[in-house]
């Protein structure tokens, strides 16, 4: 079935918007169980990859979106999963073949629980490399709500322990976490804001993987009134005495998706941006989560207001201390073999 809506907005936000798209894998409805095999975990990569990667006109496969290619995949599978480490390095040297080949540039991401070793994704995020992980503080003990201010020893919070795995673990020594919360009281388990969530975000910036904040969702960020702007606040203070990042003018947007806030590196070039003579970018990633059942509604998304943007290696870099992310969802389906 070609799905020819989804496939023209994924071209109009990548090719309008800049959008990365990245499509999500398993969700907290999957009970699929993985694959029965090796082999069969392999052949399910391959034709997720040819389902919804770079079209291969040879593989005689049906492509939901058709024309339009995804960029990148995201794991975030919440229950038992067979052979997924096999599932996760096949697709990764495949995105690695692709892009060697000549493709636009391909990412690949995961969403785990706080807890460590994640139940379901451990097997994945040991095996293969991933480009920055989305860690979902709340609806579990170790969570942003249990973060213990005043204080450098964390009993509960364990972002540091995630850093670790970063640091020495991950195939991908310059992967990035992202730090999951609830976007409301509604969306998950442990809602926090105010102090108690500033000081957690303070507390995790300090460690070199940090890579920002990702907020599920954007229909509950977007009726929580504030939010958006509260935590847009707390990371854009952080960078208040950064020079070139000073002055920095941003407005606003509505969007679909699930909203998140990355923190990025400052100009490239070393040029500094204070918001005159500059264009409208709206910077993001995009990713249709397959397996949730929910459909996102309009939300909040900060546009900068920068000089100019630039790709490289097929990425948007900014030329901003700090960006914003967004990942949208369009439709969930999960491609796979049953181990059952």
């Amino acid at each position: 079935m070609l799905l020819t809506r989804n496939r023209e907005d994924i071209k109009t936000c990548q090719n309008k918007y800049g959008k990365t798209i990245i499509i999500s894998l398993g969700g907290a409805t999957y009970t699929q169980g993985g694959w029965a095999s090796p082999a069969a975990a392999q052949t399910a990569a391959q034709l997720v990859f040819d389902m919804f990667g770079p079209v291969n006109t040879k593989a005689g496969v049906n492509r939901p979106f058709g024309s339009a290619v995804v960029d990148g995949f995201d794991f975030d599978f919440e229950a038992t999963t067979n052979n997924v480490a096999t599932f996760a390095t096949y697709l990764r040297d495949l995105i690695t073949k692709s892009v060697a080949a000549g493709s636009k540039k391909l990412y690949m991401s995961a969403a785990p629980q706080c807890v460590y070793p994640d139940a379901a994704n451990d097997a994945a995020l040991k095996a293969a490399a991933f480009d920055f992980i989305m860690i979902q503080f709340y609806n579990n003990w170790c969570g942003t709500s249990n973060f213990r201010q005043g204080t450098t020893a964390q009993y509960a919070f364990n972002f540091d322990v995630w850093d670790q795995w970063a640091r020495t673990v991950s195939k991908n020594p310059k992967v990035k976490l992202l730090l999951g919360i609830p976007a409301s009281a509604g969306a998950g388990g442990g809602y926090t804001s105010g102090l108690q969530l500033d000081s957690a975000i303070q507390w995790s910036k300090r460690y070199p993987s940090f890579g920002g904040i990702m907020m599920w969702d954007v229909s509950q960020l977007y009726a929580n009134s504030g939010f958006h702007a509260e935590v847009s606040k707390i990371l854009v203070a952080q960078f208040a005495d950064i020079g070139d990042c000073n002055g920095v003018n941003v407005s606003h947007d509505n969007i679909n998706g699930r909203h998140v806030i990355v923190d990025g590196d400052s100009a490239n070039d070393g040029s500094a941006h204070d918001g005159h003579n500059s264009d409208n970018y709206n910077g993001g990633i995009y990713a249709p989560n397959a397996g949730r059942g929910r459909s996102a509604s309009m939300g909040a998304v900060r546009r900068h207001r920068l000089q100019r943007a630039y790709a490289v290696s097929g990425a948007i870099h900014l030329h901003l201390c700090w960006r914003l992310v967004v990942f949208l969802q369009v439709v969930g389906a999960f491609i796979g073999s049953s181990s059952s």
